[in-house]
């Protein structure tokens, strides 16, 4: 049996240097196409292909070759900037004001580092061995980024992470200067190509000398000269994208860019679902994981992603745009991205928060005394020696589940301890007087000061067992005060560090909560600008419907963090089910938004319309008809609009039923204006389609003859 071999194509070998042109012949002028002056239909169709860049234009402009999808070392370079945001993402957190500009600064400084090479990549790049050690370089660049990630921060500066920094973002640009050169020498002998390429290196060379004279400013004391970053890191691209509008050979029309920002999207959302991976590996590794707590959390937060990734490529139609809108879409990703990231990694450590809110919430629930019991005698019959018998029981209980990431945790809990054992037993019956008669005299100063002291200790054994319960979930603020009094050992202060560490605690998931709410309202009003941008038809009553719902929808999400400015509240919110279940629904909100269709929602209602129709009441007309009347009329004619009339349902002849079927399927278009009870009856003229029904059916009847 014979079989047909497939053709085997084997891989092209790289060369040194590539042209990234599609043709790399430049025509002559013989090559020219016939001048014809009485065909305008040829000159549009000529102009049209020299604005495509097309093959066959004879312009004089370099007709590059274009990719419709990202190349391998264009996703490879993407891989690597989500691998660099990701360490950062470990290393540093927003904790305050200044964390969070630094946190903002190197974003911006990675992000723009990443943009300005994606500008070159979906216009000139080409596999070559040239390219190659080009792209070797620029993902050293971000390694270098990598390196300066850990102590980044202009507050407080570094000299020798400030100076790396400076020179990598140098190195960067050089690196894009010699390749625009090389894309420069392939298409030298297009003379309109030349100028543009010369604005575009003198752009990364400028940079670069920049980058490379402030490296040296930056001594011990604080600088303020690492703004220059940010400005010429902003120019690069803006001048970039204003350039392009000038000459073609700087165009991105017809590239790929658009996928690029889609591809980089996708990639933060892998990071978050990642991210949420590993935090349900460290929920599973603690006792008793799996509640309907942790499931409907883990389900909320992966819903969560799943919705935002729907929003986006639903509303992402078209990938290629005309030019000004394809640049502001453009722009508008690096704020959309920058929240993208600070609402995926806020929203991972609610998962976290959440679940140890919960757990410390059910450990220590009623477990002091005996709430089935609240009479005062039950406390007058408790003893100092019984509370602390019962505390130790507890803590040990809990220190056995959530086992303490420091040692000296046991030693303050057992001092607290020692120290409730130690107050005399006459405070408890002399509480439960008070308790009973409300009268302060029955209590000394020595009893007030005794329950004082109870109270501090006690204070100091639950936020003990507290911030267990937080470090068995990776939630360590420690270091931090430990950076602040390093040779401080004392026993006393180990148990203000222990109350201390709660509170610092507590205030760290406000202010996740209140910036991720933000973030994520953010997000969702960016992608409805996006939106906007990209959609080519008109807009109609439901879209701009949909999208001031949506709209509307991440304006509440983010005036949700307002909670922050009243912590009782903002605590009692966290540590309930729905931190992330608030966010789930206006992203669940906005995706059926999104997936609703005009033209289907337009025939529900008007379905809706003549289901209800059938039940509604005659109206009855103020002038009596001279005419007798059928009083099943206007029964029989709402059905009609329902049930298309057939011969079956009327008993008419043929011609008749053919005459009124066409006759109510204009009824049957109804509008809501046409339905409103205020709205005005209007005359029209005399349809053709109102001759005698015998007549029409023999002209039908005929029209069909051969």
């Amino acid at each position: 049996m014979d079989h047909e071999h497939p053709h085997i194509i084997s891989a092209e070998k790289p060369r040194w240097f590539k042209s990234p042109l599609g043709s790399d012949r430049l025509r002559r002028p013989s090559e020219a196409p016939p001048h014809r002056h009485d065909d305008d239909a040829f000159k549009i169709s000529e102009l049209r292909d020299c604005n495509n860049d097309d093959e066959g234009c004879y312009d004089g402009y370099p007709p590059f070759q274009r990719y419709e999808e990202p190349t391998l070392l264009e996703i490879l370079y993407d891989l690597f900037f989500a691998a660099n945001y990701n360490v950062f993402a470990q290393n540093q957190s927003v904790t305050n004001h200044s964390r969070f500009k630094a946190y903002v600064g190197y974003f911006s400084l990675l992000w723009g580092t990443w943009f300005v090479v994606t500008l070159y990549d979906v216009r000139y790049v080409t596999d070559s061995i040239f390219e190659r050690v080009a792209r070797a370089v620029q993902l050293g660049v971000l390694v270098g980024f990598t390196v300066v990630a850990p102590n980044f921060n202009p507050e407080d500066q570094n000299q020798s992470t400030m100076m790396t920094m400076s020179l990598i973002l140098c190195t960067s640009r050089v690196c894009l200067a010699i390749e625009y050169a090389h894309t420069l020498i392939q298409i030298f002998k297009y003379k309109r190509a030349r100028r543009p390429l010369y604005l575009q290196i003198a752009i990364n060379v400028i940079s670069a000398a920049v980058y490379l004279g402030i490296t040296f400013r930056f001594q011990k004391q604080n600088s303020r000269v690492y703004v220059t970053w940010y400005i010429f890191t902003g120019g690069e691209a803006i001048l970039t994208l204003v350039l392009s509008n000038f000459w073609r050979t700087l165009s991105f029309t017809r590239t790929h860019l658009m996928k690029r920002l889609s591809l980089l999207t996708v990639m933060i959302l892998g990071e978050g679902i990642q991210t949420v991976a590993q935090n349900i590996a460290t929920i599973v590794k603690t006792p008793d994981a799996w509640n309907p707590y942790t499931v409907g959390v883990i389900t909320a937060a992966t819903a969560t992603i799943y919705c935002v990734f729907l929003v986006y490529f639903d509303w992402m139609r078209h990938l290629q745009l005309p030019a000004l809108r394809q640049q502001l879409w453009t722009s508008l990703h690096y704020p959309f991205h920058l929240a993208l990231v600070l609402f995926m990694q806020g929203f991972t450590q609610l998962i976290l928060w959440g679940k140890a809110f919960n757990v410390f919430e059910h450990i220590t629930g009623d477990w002091l005394f005996d709430t089935s019991d609240p009479s005062p005698g039950a406390i007058a019959n408790v003893t100092s020696g019984e509370l602390a018998a019962a505390l130790v029981n507890k803590t040990s209980e809990i220190f056995t589940l959530y086992p303490p990431k420091y040692p000296e945790v046991r030693g303050v809990v057992n001092a607290s301890i020692a120290n409730i054992s130690a107050i005399p037993d006459a405070l408890w019956p002399a509480l439960a007087e008070f308790q009973r008669t409300r009268n302060e005299s029955s209590l000394s100063s020595e009893m007030v000061d005794a329950f004082a002291t109870f109270g501090e200790q006690l204070v100091v054994v639950i936020s003990a067992m507290a911030n267990s319960v937080f470090t068995s979930f990776n939630i360590d603020l420690a270091t931090e005060l430990k950076a602040k009094h390093p040779n401080d050992t004392s026993p006393i202060k180990s148990s203000e560090n222990q109350v201390i560490l709660t509170d610092k605690t507590t205030s760290r998931s406000r202010l996740v909560f209140a910036y991720t709410y933000v973030a994520c309202g953010c997000t969702l009003i960016l992608l409805v600008m996006m939106a906007l941008i990209s959609r080519m038809s008109p807009l109609g009553r439901l879209p701009r419907l949909r999208f001031v719902a949506c709209a509307l929808a991440g304006i509440g999400i983010g005036l949700t963090a307002l909670l922050f400015f009243a912590p009782d509240k903002a605590d009692s919110f966290l540590a309930g089910p729905w931190p992330i279940p608030t966010v789930l629904f206006g992203w669940f909100l906005a995706t059926l938004l999104v997936h609703i269709r005009g033209s289907r929602s337009r025939s529900a209602i008007s379905t809706l319309h003549n289901i209800f129709g059938l039940f509604r009441p005659r109206r009855r007309n103020p002038v009596p008809d001279l005419a007798p009347r059928d009083t099943d009329a206007d029964s029989q004619q709402v059905a009609f609009r329902f049930w298309a009339p057939t011969r079956e349902n009327t008993g008419l002849s043929a011609a008749a039923t053919v005459s009124n079927a066409e006759g109510n399927a204009r009824d049957r278009r109804l509008s809501l204006r046409a339905v409103s009870p205020t709205a005005a009856p209007h005359s029209e003229p005399p349809s053709p389609r109102s001759k005698d029904p015998e007549q029409k059916f023999l002209e039908v009847d005929a029209s069909n003859q051969v």
